[in-house]
């Protein structure tokens, strides 16, 4: 019988094989520049994780580092798939 371990590495297989799948569609779809992005999502969702999960308290430049992310990130818009 599979324990929690082995269950949670399956479930974990199963979690990475469908987030590569939508990642390689967006890339596809939109453009590997605005899917480049997602690397900026990864950071700001372990730290808020961080926050969440483990209380950890941050220095006012890593909330300025994430402003600035963030602004960055809507600065970048993906290319208009209706033009392809």
């Amino acid at each position: 019988p599979l324990g929690k371990i082995e269950l949670s590495i399956i479930y974990l297989g199963i979690i990475t094989a469908i987030a590569y799948t939508f990642f390689i569609y967006l890339i596809e779809k939109a453009g590997a520049v605005f899917a480049s992005n997602v690397g900026y999502v990864v950071t700001i969702s372990g730290v808020i994780w961080g926050i969440i999960l483990f209380n950890e308290i941050h220095s006012y430049w890593v909330w300025l580092s994430l402003i600035t992310m963030i602004i960055g990130l809507f600065l970048v818009s993906p290319r208009n798939i209706n033009k392809i």
